[in-house]
């Protein structure tokens, strides 16, 4: 029953694998052909939400970054800057 359940977790495994690459190539292929066609067109193009970058940590990290130096603790800018590098 084991040896099932193993053969059974790696063809799962297996197909999971090949999905994730086969998504990986089409949103890879949908970006590019995007960023193409926004090249083309320019600004009057739909954004599309999924293709859009977060927006940055800055606001927290310098919520932190004040509120360490307000304490006057070494430890707390210490995790600020191993967060950043």
């Amino acid at each position: 029953m084991r040896e099932d359940l193993d053969a059974e977790m790696r063809v799962t495994q297996a197909r999971w694998a090949k999905r994730g690459k086969e998504l990986k190539g089409l949103l890879s292929g949908t970006a590019g052909l995007y960023g193409d066609l926004q090249g083309i067109v320019g600004r009057s193009m739909p954004e599309v939400a999924a293709l859009r970058l977060p927006a940055p940590e800055t606001d927290a990290c310098a919520a932190e970054v004040s509120a360490a130096v307000q304490q006057g603790t070494r430890e707390g800018l210490a995790h600020w800057k191993d967060r950043t590098l």
